[in-house]
């Protein structure tokens, strides 16, 4: 999603991180595995060699980890909701000219209220801020729809950021909304929970690529990074692997209007309609699997 104008020039100050990034790539570069050399015959042997190399990239990996964390900062968009801007991928989790307002409009009416389902079951790319399975619960509560909501998220909040969100009070949430948002972020990951009688959620803390798919889906939200700074997320594989778990039928929808993702649809077997996008946004995508 898009950056938020005034701030421009952190890059500049949180250069450290390119080096961090260059010691990582160089350390990777000289482990130089022989995936022979992990057979079962041979594992013991080689395994204390390989330890002590994974040691110090793994030492960098976590370091790069924290360092991104730390450097996230919670701010206001638009329509007065918050969103979460990462300053060194000069990146926002939802649209700076609104959070709320993008999320009701790409994932909720272009979606859910699109897809209807009595039961359904829900994938999402990218559990973030938990905005999307919060609007997605309250709205299947009004209309009396259960959901299943599984979703993938490879870098979970922490509680302080989390608190820092003003989801509450932007919409008006009573005390049983407040206490479901709160439980959602709190539900274990790797696990089944259901959060009331309508509304079940997993959470899994992995890459979409590793995610092992065990159901068929009616609806998925697509909201990842942009594919100019999380090229890993829009390749032919991901969406192939989610074209093969959805049910006939079912939609999925995305923020993401380029029109090489659009063809990149086209190719693995998706109807697309090009819909008009949210706030500041002139268009967004939807992709259905035909009956």
């Amino acid at each position: 999603h898009n950056p938020p104008g005034m701030i421009t020039s952190y890059s500049d100050r949180f250069t450290p991180v390119n080096r961090i990034i260059s010691l990582l790539n160089r350390g990777i570069k000289c482990i130089h595995i022989n995936v022979n050399d992990f057979s079962d015959s041979r594992i013991s042997h080689h395994a204390p060699d390989y330890t002590a190399k994974l040691s110090s990239i793994l030492n960098l990996s976590i370091l790069l980890q924290t360092y991104f964390l730390l450097c996230m900062q919670v701010i206001l968009t638009k329509d007065g909701s918050h969103t979460i801007y990462l300053p060194e991928l000069k990146e926002s989790f939802h649209s700076i000219n609104g959070a709320i307002s993008e999320s009701r409009h790409v994932f909720i009416d272009a979606g859910l209220n699109i897809r209807w389902l009595n039961s359904m079951n829900v994938f999402e790319m990218g559990f973030g801020t938990g905005l999307n399975a919060l609007l997605t619960w309250i709205e299947c509560k009004k209309q009396g729809r259960k959901v299943n909501y599984h979703t993938v998220e490879m870098d979970p909040l922490k509680d302080e950021m989390i608190r820092k969100l003003n989801y509450e009070e932007i919409l008006e949430l009573n005390q049983e909304e407040r206490l479901m948002f709160r439980l959602m972020h709190d539900a274990p990951w790797g696990k089944d929970t259901l959060m009331d009688n309508h509304f079940s959620l997993y959470k899994s803390q992995m890459s979409l690529l590793d995610f092992d798919f065990t159901e068929k889906y009616d609806l998925i939200y697509f909201d990842a990074f942009s594919p100019e700074k999380q090229p890993d997320s829009w390749k032919h594989e991901i969406f192939e692997k989610l074209f093969a778990t959805m049910n006939p039928g079912a939609i999925l929808t995305t923020y993401c209007a380029k029109g090489k993702v659009k063809r990149l649809f086209k190719e693995i077997g998706f109807e697309t309609e090009m819909l008009p996008g949210p706030p500041g946004k002139r268009e967004m995508l939807r992709a259905i699997k035909m009956e």
